[in-house]
């Protein structure tokens, strides 16, 4: 049993510290003109710079899995920083690697550094990317320094996720870190939530740390640039992101990962019932291409109620989500449209 038990977190801890590896079928949606127009070039995208914050999901199960840890949703599961390189546009990341292992303890085994992809690339095997600027009085070219500096002295990851010790840096902690390096007083922690199920894998993977920096908070929503995807459209995005936030939010304290996964023998896969959920969740607003995130996420919760009945907590009060989309902040705001959306 204990050995069926580390396969299965093998495989899944694999994908989660490669960064952007995906086991679902990419649907190929048409999108909409004004969204696809958004090439990825210096040239006809002004507003892309070096030093921005490039934030993204996978789209997989594992996405989840993974979001369920810490107290606070988010819709960005990892970071890294813009950089043009000649010209062309590069992310700069932290990323893991698992090779073949079978041992006790798979973060033990996970190598890996500080890397680059083509922004291209990197938009080709992600559910969906959004870009922001700096904040404010952040030193652009000191950002900029820092992964520059990181990425030549390949700075190892960090597979036990250390908040703390910078010596090797997880996705989230670099792009932190290059924030502090460009003036930012401190990194933005969120703590894990309290679940047994959940601790049961920390402990297994000997992940110490009580918070973690998410993906979310390095960024703020009024410094959105673009949001990017070669598979969904701005509505699509909505409600997959109102979807995946209603899951985490009904994962209460009592919950247990079996109750939203299951084994296939070659993978983790959402149960049929939150696959039903999901996709039905995917179908809402048909007439509505660019809804506000407030509709989207009704229509989301009402959904989920019809599968799972209404949702309230131990303490008996109605628990609150995300109160905008960071994802697509400006969504509904016909005045910015052509701005960012």
């Amino acid at each position: 049993m204990k050995h069926s038990f580390i396969f299965i977190f093998l495989l899944t801890v694999a994908l989660f510290f490669s960064g952007c590896a995906s086991l679902q079928e990419k649907k190929h949606y048409q999108l909409p003109a004004e969204f696809k127009t958004r090439h990825i070039s210096s040239h006809k995208h002004p507003s892309l710079r070096s030093g921005q914050i490039v934030v993204s999901e996978s789209g997989n199960d594992y996405s989840l899995f993974f979001a369920l840890f810490p107290e606070q949703y988010s819709p960005f599961v990892h970071a890294g920083i813009l950089v043009f390189v000649d010209g062309e546009p590069y992310v700069y990341e932290g990323l893991g690697s698992l090779p073949l292992f079978m041992g006790d303890t798979p973060t033990d085994a996970i190598t890996g550094q500080i890397r680059r992809r083509r922004l291209n690339h990197y938009l080709d095997v992600e559910n969906y990317i959004s870009i922001f600027d700096l904040p404010d009085k952040i030193d652009r070219d000191k950002v900029v320094e820092f992964a520059l500096n990181n990425y030549q002295h390949e700075t190892p990851f960090d597979p036990h996720m250390n908040s703390t010790d910078h010596s090797k840096l997880y996705c989230t902690e670099f792009v932190s870190e290059a924030l502090k390096a460009g003036g930012m007083q401190q990194s933005r922690l969120t703590r894990y939530r309290d679940n047994h199920s959940l601790k049961i894998v920390h402990e297994w993977l000997r992940i110490n740390d009580t918070s973690v920096i998410q993906a979310g908070s390095l960024v703020d929503p009024n410094k959105h640039i673009v949001t990017l995807s070669r598979y969904h459209s701005p509505r699509e995005i909505q409600l997959y992101i109102a979807t995946r936030e209603e899951l985490h939010r009904r994962f209460t304290k009592e919950q247990k990962l079996g109750n939203l996964f299951e084994w296939t023998g070659f993978r983790l896969k959402f149960r049929p019932t939150v696959t039903q959920f999901h996709d039905a969740a995917m179908l809402l607003l048909k007439k509505n291409k660019s809804p506000d995130w407030k509709t989207t996420q009704m229509a989301v919760r009402q959904l989920a109620v019809k599968y799972w009945g209404p949702f309230v907590t131990s303490e008996g009060k109605q628990q609150l989500g995300l109160r905008s989309n960071p994802a697509l902040p400006c969504l509904g705001d016909r005045k910015n449209l052509a701005f960012a959306c």
